[in-house]
């Protein structure tokens, strides 16, 4: 996998890079800003609702109704803000991410053999689909999927080293093996 992103960084990793950049610099500024009006604004007519009703020129029911829609909104919006704030941050971790991935792949040392360091650096997670595919769920969010041959699909050290990775005790270790072993066939390769 790491090999294939080499190859292809000029015209994967790098359109994407700027993808997420662009995506970043244009996204959210302008939405931010205009829920950050609005709540100013409710807090405005709420402002002059109080004062109309403390006149006596509002009925205290409409007060109650129009304060309520108000107060809704204004939940609403901060709700909002939230959830993009949380999705710049999700979006400059990943333009991190991919960044930090093309740098390696620019160097341009392919791969011979399996490297836990780099494993540690740039994957989140490997998902076992069958014997012969793989998906890498990377840091930066990509999800690779790999097909695998024969003889990789049972390399027993590559499942071993990740399988010590994902379950500390050996017990589980066993147990996880076998419930990925279909057949007989797999034990015999």
């Amino acid at each position: 996998m790491m090999n294939k992103l080499i190859f292809s960084q000029k015209f994967l990793l790098q359109p994407l890079l700027e993808e997420l950049q662009n995506q970043a610099n244009s996204n959210s500024n302008g939405e931010l800003g205009e829920l950050a009006e609005q709540i100013k604004a409710n807090d405005h007519k709420a402002e002059t609702l109080t004062q109309l009703m403390q006149s006596g020129l509002l009925d205290k029911a409409i007060y109650v109704n129009q304060t309520a829609k108000l107060e809704q909104d204004t939940y609403q919006c901060r709700q909002k803000i939230k959830l993009l704030n949380s999705q710049n941050t999700d979006s400059a971790n990943n333009f991190e991410e991919v960044r930090s991935l093309l740098r390696w792949c620019q160097k341009g040392q392919t791969l011979t053999s399996f490297d836990p360091n780099l494993f540690q650096t740039f994957a989140q997670q490997i998902i076992v689909n069958d014997p012969t595919e793989v998906i890498f769920k990377l840091k930066c969010a990509l999800e690779l999927t790999e097909k695998l041959t024969k003889k990789a699909a049972v390399y027993q050290q590559f499942y071993r080293g990740i399988i010590k990775q994902r379950f500390n005790e050996p017990t589980k270790q066993a147990e996880y093996l076998y419930s990925i072993i279909e057949s007989e066939g797999d034990l015999i390769g």
